[in-house]
């Protein structure tokens, strides 16, 4: 019986017919469209890689295959490359959706990356901080020249403070400019913080612990017992 009778007794498109005919095994003729094999399966990587190059238009595509040889179907080109536009789209998707789910960052972490000491950066932060100057040259500026006075500050290098004020100063970080002219007001005072290892620690520790003396004491005894307190405490 010859296909066209086979089409006619049984109701059924002769592909389907010929499916049947060429199957191997009963698995071939369950498994699932996507599954079985094509012609187009061999062009399929020139396709993906045409669609990477932004080349979408089926008809073009169809006629390129052809030249190579390809004797299917448009369609079958057409169906091929909305496959790959709905996996684009959902790569898309899945990536703006990671996106949002990554918390902003704060003002305390970026600051706390600037002030940090350089070796002591995770090679990631690092990154992050390079990316978020690179958005702005005022914002570099103003990086560098907070990494310089926290450098000043941790190394005692209060010998280069004239010069760091004179970068300041020819800057176009307002902000730090304002902070440059504090310290002229009180230019010793700050040279020697810088340079001497003294430090006002020790009477700011008496500070708070009078303080606290005071919040325990408060309304419930008199002046004269709280003086005992603070001059008996060690």
């Amino acid at each position: 019986m010859n296909l066209a009778m086979l089409c006619h007794t049984l109701g059924l498109d002769p592909k389907t017919i010929r499916r049947y005919q060429h199957a191997t095994s009963p698995e071939e003729l369950l498994a699932p469209a996507a599954q079985r094999a094509t012609t187009l399966d061999v062009y399929k990587p020139y396709l993906a890689r045409r669609f990477g190059e932004g080349c979408t238009n089926a008809a073009w595509l169809w006629a390129e295959l052809r030249q190579q040889g390809y004797h299917g179907s448009r369609r079958s080109v057409r169906r091929y490359l909305n496959a790959l536009r709905a996996r684009a789209s959902a790569d898309a998707a899945a990536d703006h959706a990671q996106l949002q789910r990554r918390s902003p960052l704060s003002v305390r972490t970026v600051r706390r990356w600037i002030l940090r000491r350089p070796e002591r950066l995770h090679d990631r932060d690092r990154q992050q901080l390079a990316a978020i100057c690179a958005r702005s040259p005022a914002l570099a500026t103003a990086v560098t020249l907070a990494q310089g006075f926290a450098h000043l500050a941790r190394e005692r290098r209060g010998d280069q403070l004239t010069a760091w004020v004179d970068q300041v100063e020819a800057s176009d970080v307002p902000e730090l400019r304002a902070f440059a002219a504090g310290l002229r007001k009180d230019w010793d005072a700050v040279v020697a913080g810088l340079t001497l290892p003294w430090s006002s620690g020790a009477v700011e520790g008496h500070v708070n612990r009078i303080k606290m003396l005071k919040r325990q004491m408060y309304g419930r005894a008199s002046l004269d017992l709280l003086r005992q307190r603070v001059l008996l405490a060690h």
